[in-house]
């Protein structure tokens, strides 16, 4: 049996290579006479707004920029964009952002009015009507937000976010151009990857390299949203930057030469596979006492003389095959009963760089698999 339904979607679709130039074709299609542009101010500090921006100006019709939208936005911010672009007197709306800036210049098309606002639209969306035509230009991948009917907002006084509904707010125009995310800084074109990849809610996510080439701040927002998709999914990272697997992973799984030879947590991996530990010692006595000192303390390996001088000396102990923590307490112990004062002790644990080396130097025959704990 054939169920009906009905598809409603935006006027034309344009994509591709200088998707955006289509903007003035519309314009004297339309006949528009002033442009409300909708943007954010990050945008146009990344200077990505400038693309949709030059196209309006080659035009010559007069145009308006709104950008004083914050994130995420109330209904009461969304309302002071709304009369703002009511008091521009134009007769068209060009948004050029993300899903709260298309959002909020959907409610502005179809606001144009002294009837109701946006907070009117939350307990009765049907009522609101086209009013100015739109083109929805988006700068991220994955939302959907330019051909949805939908526009989200803030209720601070119930702490919710409420979806305005209304087949009015589709959009005239939607402009797709590859230059916006091609454009965009590194850190912002992986998290559209991301984004893409959990567009088919998968229950496991594959990243290869993550992080690499981003800076500092990036590389802490990368780490926090996969640490945010970890607590909902499988999150498998394929890197050879052993310091960020060991910071973002709760299991670490090791190849080599095709076969799997390690898989376990990163503490349990250390103390099950890596070389003994290093104690940094400085001590407030020379050399040949601390060494004396430390020599009856058990599990010692070797000790090595970093410094030396009557005041202070600074030394590094090998472990043995005993807990690292005991011996740095017993060193710690040695000194007390000495009389002499230790002015630093510090455990140099294992990396996750040297249990790899430590797993896939060696290539024996066979290889050696070392199983899940």
């Amino acid at each position: 049996m054939l169920t009906t339904y009905n598809l409603k979607m935006p006027h034309a679709v344009y994509g591709g290579e200088n998707a955006m130039d289509n903007i003035a074709a519309i314009i004297k299609t339309l006949n528009a006479k002033k442009v409300a542009m909708f943007t954010d101010k990050g945008l146009r500090s990344l200077g990505l707004f400038t693309l949709a921006e030059d196209v309006v100006k080659t035009t010559g019709v007069s145009y308006y920029v709104l950008d004083d939208l914050p994130p995420e936005p109330s209904y009461m911010a969304v309302q002071k964009i709304v009369d703002q672009f009511k008091e521009s007197g134009a007769d068209l709306i060009v948004a050029c952002g993300g899903g709260s800036v298309m959002d909020a210049a959907k409610l502005a098309s179809v606001l144009v009015t002294d009837e109701y606002g946006v907070k009117e639209l939350l307990d009765n969306p049907g009522m609101a009507k086209k009013c100015v035509p739109i083109v929805l230009i988006p700068t991220t991948a994955g939302t959907g937000a330019e051909v949805t009917p939908n526009a989200i907002v803030g209720v601070p006084e119930k702490e919710l976010k409420i979806g305005i509904v209304n087949e009015n707010m589709i959009a005239d125009y939607v402009i797709l151009d590859a230059r916006l995310i091609k454009n965009l800084s590194k850190g912002y074109r992986q998290r559209v990857g991301i984004a893409q990849a959990l567009l088919g809610e998968p229950d496991t996510v594959i990243l290869d390299e993550p992080t690499v080439g981003l800076d500092p701040i990036q590389i802490l927002e990368i780490r926090a949203l996969i640490a945010s998709l970890g607590k909902s999914r499988t999150v498998l990272i394929s890197s050879h930057i052993l310091s960020e697997v060991q910071t973002m992973c709760s299991k670490i799984l090791i190849i080599s030469h095709g076969k799997l030879v390690a898989f376990d947590a990163p503490d349990a991996l250390e103390s099950r596979l890596a070389s003994p530990g290093e104690i940094s010692v400085t001590a407030e006595t020379d050399a040949a006492s601390a060494k004396a000192l430390i020599a009856g303390v058990p599990g010692v390996s070797g000790v090595a003389v970093v410094s030396d001088t009557p005041e202070r000396s600074h030394l590094t102990v090998t472990a043995g095959t005993g807990e690292i923590y005991e011996l740095s307490r017993g060193i710690f112990e040695a000194f007390a009963r000495g009389g002499h004062a230790l002015s630093e002790l510090g455990v140099k644990k294992a990396s996750l760089e040297d249990i790899f080396l430590e797993l896939t130097e060696a290539e024996p025959a066979g290889g050696k698999e070392v199983k899940t704990a």
